[in-house]
């Protein structure tokens, strides 16, 4: 297992801190995809539903948290990254898990 793994919102990207060749089989494995979803939500640019949604001058903004990347986090950090660490129990580690959320919202 490598010494440090970063996963956030730039995961997957060009601009992301490249995920190790562990890591990403185990995302394969999992179905899970390499990329991090969008703050989106699926939805678009003006919706308020879009957790990226500032507001504007007839509306406040997000009405929603970042559930769909929150998920997708939650998802890479238990079906990825902690059976990693599994494997090898005579090794410790540390996870740190900073949500966006609240702050984003």
């Amino acid at each position: 297992m490598p010494g440090t793994v970063i996963v956030d919102d730039a995961t997957g990207t060009a601009s992301g801190v490249p995920l190790p060749p562990q890591v990403m089989a185990r995302l394969k494995k999992e179905g899970l995809p390499a990329e991090a979803p969008a703050r989106n939500n699926g939805y678009g640019v003006s919706s308020q539903y879009n957790n990226g949604f500032g507001g504007d001058v007839g509306r406040a903004g997000t009405l929603l948290p970042i559930a769909v990347q929150q998920q997708w986090f939650a998802d890479v950090t238990t079906r990825a990254v902690l059976p990693l660490f599994e494997a090898e129990p005579e090794k410790p580690f540390t996870i740190v898990f900073w949500s966006r959320d609240p702050d984003g919202t």
